[in-house]
């Protein structure tokens, strides 16, 4: 359990800082719930993804179109969160 408490924020602090001009306003998310949220990216590009593509290789056997959906599903998955992990880490540091 304490595995995936590692991977949810207990206390997430949130704030608001206001843009001048155009721009869009910020939300601002403390270190320590950032690191968490990153090690559910992580854990989601390297388990979670490639689990639901290997569930729609094995799926396309039976079900040929859902198997495909799913299989795309699951592509998507690890590119989105291995991408959203990069990007943060990139910026922040935090990997």
């Amino acid at each position: 359990m304490r595995f995936f408490q590692s991977m949810i924020p207990q206390n997430p602090q949130l704030s608001v800082a206001e843009a001048e001009g155009d721009l869009p306003d910020r939300l601002c998310l403390d270190l320590k719930s950032e690191y968490a949220l990153q090690r559910q990216r992580r854990f989601t590009f390297l388990v979670g993804g490639p689990a639901i593509v290997l569930a729609g290789l094995d799926l396309q056997k039976k079900r040929p179109v859902f198997g495909t959906f799913i299989l795309g599903l699951g592509i998507a998955c690890t590119a989105w969160h291995y991408t959203s992990y990069k990007k943060v880490a990139d910026i922040t540091g935090i990997e």
